[in-house]
């Protein structure tokens, strides 16, 4: 799901979002048992029985001992309502119904909030942020440098945090709505534009 916007009642960069995975769970009504569901269908499951994977195109859903289901890698809202469903109706065929609706726990999605950025010269300059570039160690034993900005939107709520790089690209996570994210986003660029009105430095495309 792609998502831009240009206008705002505050000045901002232009904004344009990607959602990239939504999370959510539910659970199965019970009486359930997951051996017997695993006994029903080849599905792929942990060695001790745990959890069983389903997968459905781009889609992977879990369920659990417990009968919780975990859906992740959906990359729109209608993906994750179209698998919901399709999930719904497969279940119906082992005599199995979800007993609440399911909910959405995270959103992730990356998002073009800037132009390129210096985020030494940016970093001080947010109240709500941490950085310290990391260098870590690829599958090939290569070393690189992960350089990003942590930024939180509130400290009352941890979760909703952006990961800010370089680019003028940011990784959204922790949201529940797309409304929510978009707000965010939004408010971080309008954010980003006032510094950079008042201190240019932090524009990499300005030196």
């Amino acid at each position: 799901m792609v998502l831009t916007s240009v206008m705002g009642h505050q000045p901002h960069f232009p904004v344009k979002i990607n959602t990239v995975n939504f999370i959510a769970k539910t659970a199965i009504k019970k009486p359930f048992s997951l051996s017997s569901l695993a006994a029903a269908f080849p599905f792929e499951s942990s060695f001790e029985l745990h959890r069983i994977a389903i997968p459905h195109h781009n889609v992977k859903f879990s369920i659990f001992t417990t009968g919780t289901v975990v859906c992740r890698a959906a990359q729109s809202f209608h993906e994750l309502i179209a698998s919901f469903a399709w999930l719904r109706s497969f279940l119906a065929n082992f005599g199995l119904t979800f007993s609440e609706p399911y909910q959405i726990s995270n959103i992730v999605a990356v998002a073009k909030i800037a132009p390129r950025l210096d985020l030494a010269q940016l970093a001080p300059l947010l109240h709500t942020a941490s950085y310290d570039p990391l260098r870590v160690e690829d599958d090939y034993g290569f070393e690189r440098v992960v350089d990003a900005i942590v930024y939180y939107f509130s400290p009352e709520r941890p979760r909703n945090t952006a990961l800010i790089f370089p680019t003028g690209r940011a990784t959204l996570t922790g949201f529940t709505s797309i409304a929510s994210l978009e707000a965010k986003a939004i408010a971080l660029s309008s954010q980003l534009f006032q510094l950079a009105r008042e201190h240019t430095e932090i524009l990499a495309l300005l030196k």
